[in-house]
């Protein structure tokens, strides 16, 4: 295992990521609310968060039980329970909240990670380290959407570790990250730039009013006109296709 993973599973997950900000009718702005976003997509696929304390409140061991100091996702007869430790900085939660989401919804078997992380079996270890790379990437997907950062860059904004842990609540270490992922994206990660964008497109549109609230640059009248223009060509598409 190096760490990388082909740009067919990055795009996959890029553009789950994208439908669950388009559908979600809670999550209109960053830094994105990871507790609400549980409460909406976890009635569809029965998800449930619980602080380490509420194990203790129950007479249990968190150690007996979880496996990680973050947080970890544990499966019981197709539900889930994503128990994180309520003690770590909100910026550490969220990302670790995230994280955990990403195994679910990306279909990971999440007994084997947890058997991993138990007996630390060798036989688990590719499919566990490979797990947790697309965890992360999805975290960082969702937190801290491309399309909406590269939409940032164009108005002006400086894409610095700074502006992305002011701008959408998030770690120096997950920033740090995620600007080394950006820029591989740029250099090497050519299908990203000839896909369809029309997920894309809709995130932006969705979030247009974040991008334009923390944006520096103030566009002419031109500018301006062409680019509500484009956002209401792509609402009526979406419009006419359901959405």
């Amino acid at each position: 295992m190096n760490g990388e993973f082909s740009a067919d599973y990055k795009t996959d997950i890029e553009e789950r990521v994208n439908e669950i900000l388009i559908k979600s009718r809670i999550i209109k702005k960053f830094p994105l609310d990871c507790f609400l976003l549980v409460d909406e997509i976890g009635k569809e696929i029965a998800i449930k968060l619980l602080p380490f304390s509420w194990l203790e409140e129950h007479g249990m061991n968190a150690d007996d039980v979880v496996n990680s100091k973050d947080a970890e996702a544990v499966e019981f007869c197709g539900r889930y329970i994503i128990f994180y430790n309520q003690n770590m900085p909100s910026v550490r939660i969220a990302f670790s909240i995230a994280h955990e989401i990403g195994h679910i919804v990306l279909g990971h078997d999440i007994e084997h990670i947890t058997e991993y992380r138990k007996k630390k079996d060798s036989r688990l270890k590719q499919l566990y380290e490979q797990s947790e790379i697309e965890a992360n990437y999805f975290a960082s997907c969702l937190l801290m959407p491309e399309a909406i950062i590269n939409r940032l860059k164009s108005f002006g904004c400086r894409i610095t570790k700074e502006f992305l842990q002011t701008s959408f609540g998030v770690s120096e270490s997950a920033s740090e990250i995620r600007i080394k992922t950006l820029r591989r994206n740029s250099q090497r990660y050519v299908s990203y730039w000839t896909r369809d964008k029309s997920l894309d497109n809709a995130v932006l549109l969705k979030f247009a009013d974040f991008i334009k609230k923390i944006s520096p640059r103030r566009k002419s009248y031109e500018e301006e006109y062409r680019y509500e223009e484009e956002m209401q060509e792509e609402r009526n598409r979406w419009l006419a296709e359901g959405y």
